[in-house]
This record gives C-alpha cells, sequence and structure tokens, in this order.
C-alpha cells in the first residue's frame, strides 16, 4: 500500500497490490483443495471462504483498509460449499457474519444454544427463497466511531466523531440500487427515509442491548480514542507535508468533541 495516493499511478499500485493478494489467496486455496481431492475427502468436506472486512478504495475520500462504517468496509465475501447441501446459488438476502455458525449447526445437526443472536441461512445454501434480516446495523469504532444501517434499498451512516477526518456531516443517505459506490450523499433530500432508518437504529439497540448498558461508542467519545494514529501525530504529519493550513479546521472540528484537550497543538 502506497503511503499516501497522489496520482493516478499510486491509486494503480494501491489497486493492483490488492488483486496481487487475492491472486495469491486464491492460488493457495487451489493447493488446500488438490489436497482434499487426493485424500479421497473432497466429497465429505465443508469449504467456508469469507472475510472479517472490506477496504476503501477511495470511497468517502478514504484509501485505507477500514475507517468507515460504509458498504466498501462492512460488505464481505461469504462462499460456502457442502456436498448434499448447496447447489451453486446465489443470494442478495442481508445476513451478518454471525449467522455462519447457526448455519454451520443447521447444517451439521446440532442444536443452536438459545442465547445465540444468529440465524440459519441453510435456506438460501439450498437454492430455496430466502428473503434475509430485512436490515442490518453495523458499527465501526477505530478511525472513525460511526453506526450505519443498511436495507436492500438504502444505506445510512451516521457519524458519531469524525475520528481525524474532515466529516462535518452526521448523516449520510445513499440510494443502494443506483448508487451502489456510494458517490452521493443524499440525507438532504430524503428526511423520512432518514427517520424510518434511524428508528430502526434505535429499534435494534432497545433490542439487543443489555438493560442500563452505556453505548461503547459514546463511551469512546468521551475517552477520546485515537487508537492507532493520533491528533498529535496527524498534526505534525500536516505540518510535516505541507498542509499546515488544514490544522486549525482539525483542531476547531475535536474542539467540538474534547473542548480544549488539543488546544497546545495550534501553532501560537
Amino acid at each position: 500500500m502506497p503511503d499516501e495516493i497522489k496520482c493516478r499511478d499510486d491509486f494503480v499500485k494501491l489497486i493492483n497490490g490488492y488483486d496481487a493478494t487475492i491472486r495469491y489467496t486464491d492460488d493457495h486455496m487451489a493447493q488446500v483443495i488438490d489436497v482434499v481431492k487426493k485424500a479421497g475427502v473432497w466429497d465429505d468436506t465443508a469449504i467456508i471462504v469469507t472475510g472479517d472486512h472490506g477496504d476503501s478504495f477511495g470511497n468517502q475520500g478514504q484509501y485505507m483498509d477500514h475507517g468507515l462504517s460504509n458498504e466498501a468496509v462492512t460488505r464481505v465475501p461469504m462462499i460456502v460449499r457442502r456436498p448434499g447441501v448447496t447447489n451453486g446459488g446465489q443470494t442478495d438476502g442481508l445476513i451478518y457474519t454471525l449467522d455462519l455458525c447457526p448455519t454451520l449447526c443447521d447444517m451439521f445437526g446440532i442444536r443452536k444454544p438459545k442465547d445465540w443472536d444468529g440465524e440459519s441461512f441453510k435456506s438460501a445454501l439450498e437454492g430455496n427463497r430466502f428473503a434475509g434480516r430485512p436490515y442490518l446495523v453495523v458499527d465501526h469504532g477505530i478511525y472513525t466511531l460511526q453506526r450505519s444501517v443498511r436495507t436492500l434499498d438504502w444505506m445510512l451512516i451516521r457519524t458519531l466523531h469524525p475520528g481525524l477526518y474532515p466529516y462535518d456531516d452526521e448523516f449520510w443517505l445513499y440510494d443502494m440500487r443506483n448508487d451502489w459506490h456510494q458517490t452521493t450523499n443524499v440525507a438532504g433530500d430524503n428526511p423520512d427515509v432518514v427517520k424510518e432508518l434511524l428508528a430502526m437504529m434505535d429499534e435494534w439497540w432497545y433490542r439487543n442491548a443489555a438493560p442500563n448498558q452505556p453505548d461503547p461508542l459514546a463511551l469512546a467519545i468521551e475517552r477520546g480514542e485515537f487508537r492507532y494514529f493520533t491528533p498529535e501525530k496527524m498534526v505534525a504529519r500536516l505540518r510535516r507535508t505541507g498542509r499546515g493550513h488544514f490544522v486549525d479546521d482539525l483542531l476547531n472540528r475535536l474542539k467540538k468533541f474534547h473542548g480544549n484537550k488539543f488546544e497546545h497543538l495550534r501553532q501560537k
């Protein structure tokens, strides 16, 4: 990954490097499959391929791995093969990665523990009609503090704290039928949709949070967590790279959340 994207060649290098890692993974998976087939147990083997997060390649201005609760980061691949169950079908139904565990229980005839939140999608693997969940709620709590709601038609991203990025809009709304790459924020044009998705977010919290449990994202704001890159480092980087004129904007943004905690970084 280049240290920064200054031109198209840097971007091409980033994409080519990412594609190369995918090819590298594919080649090694092929070796594993070859071993399984030579061992004579291919027809008795279940194979599952998935990931923990996606990457942003310019999405919302970020060229990094997982800095946002957007579609590029939260949508991950999932391929499941089990002889006698899967038939090569696919579905657009919404699921969580945590739904995989109860699905495996369902596939192998194991009773799902009562306290699991996941839901089996075995019917989708069998090629049957599968509606999926009506919506998903996902969080991001490292580089930015965001929570998003995803339906088949819309994705609403709420920024609780922008981290060290120039994100001043609390809500980003995207039409996922017509703007899958999330290039245009249409929150201002669709207040009723924003309200509806926020209600889903509240309903999700009410259903899943323990009684009187504080929101961990709110606690992170109070603590002022910057796990991998601090305001001190960002200010030094901006000045070192000839972008010192952005420092005041950054510190003004942080002041909204942390008062005068970082005022010592302002150039006198």
